[in-house]
This record gives C-alpha cells, structure tokens and sequence, in this order.
C-alpha cells in the first residue's frame, strides 16, 4: 500500500494529508447543499458510535474490502486516529484520501506515519506500507493549489 504526505493552506488553516493507493471506507461527514468543506470535524468529542455506524451505512457494498463486523472495525479505526498523540481532528476524508490537523510542536511525518499504519492494520493487515517521498511530508503552496483546484472545478 502506498501512501504520500501533503502539507497545505484552507484560508488560514494548515491541513495534512495522507493520499492512499488503496481503497478507504466513506467518512460521511455533514456539509451543507452549497460547501465543499463540511460542517464539522472528527475530534475527540465526536460521537464515534455514530459516525461508525454512518460509515457502515455508507460504505455497504460499495467497500472493496469485505469485514466480519464492518461497525466494529469502523469503530475502532476512527478512535485509533481520533486518539492517535497529535491529531487535533480528521477535517475530510474520500475514497483514497484523508485530511487532518495536527498539532503544530509534534512531527508531522510521523503522526501521518502512524495514520497510515493504523489504517493499515484496520483493513489490510499485513500488506507493505510503501512511504513515496521516503516518508516526509510535501509542502504545496498556495500557487499550486489554486491551480489543482482550477483543474478540479467542474465546468
């Protein structure tokens, strides 16, 4: 499983990233009609029951990976992250990518690093982890996003 590390700006806000390879459950998170950021956050006061729950609802049939207890182990995936030292939230998630804050004194590359196995060993255990970059985190500018954002606007 491959998985590369970004760094980038929303407004004010600094995100880190973590772009995978492999298949990711659907993290619905609430957004209102017209916003592409959603609502809320996924931090250590989320009602995680829920949100597993929502995942699961979200996610059946449409998961490439098949679970004996989808709720559980969606559960469990999320207060691993939720908990994990340095994740302050999970600000968006998608089929192949996850987007946190973390903490601004604590190494970025390794928290991300430790996302990465985390999800990993939730749902494909055993499977190499393979860090492009060797690991380290990719700083995008503002120019560059502006101009990947450009790209991604439907037209």
């Amino acid at each position: 499983m491959k998985s590369l590390f970004l760094q980038y700006h929303v407004g004010a806000e600094r995100v880190h990233a973590i772009h995978f390879s492999r298949e990711l459950p659907v993290v619905p998170l609430p957004r209102s009609r017209y916003d592409r950021q959603p609502k809320i956050k996924l931090d250590r006061q989320t009602p995680v029951a829920w949100i597993a729950g929502r995942i699961t609802e979200g996610s059946q049939g449409r998961f490439a990976v098949e679970l004996v207890d989808p709720n559980a182990v969606f559960k469990s995936w999320l207060t691993d992250l939720l908990f994990l030292a340095g994740v302050v939230a999970i600000v968006e998630a998608d089929r192949y990518a996850m987007q946190f804050n973390l903490a601004r004194c604590l190494d970025a590359s390794e928290i991300l690093r430790a996302a990465t196995e985390i999800t990993r060993d939730h749902f494909y255990p055993g499977e190499e982890l393979i860090f492009l970059n060797r690991g380290q985190v990719v700083v995008e500018s503002e120019g560059q996003q502006a101009t990947r954002q450009e790209k991604e606007a439907p037209k």
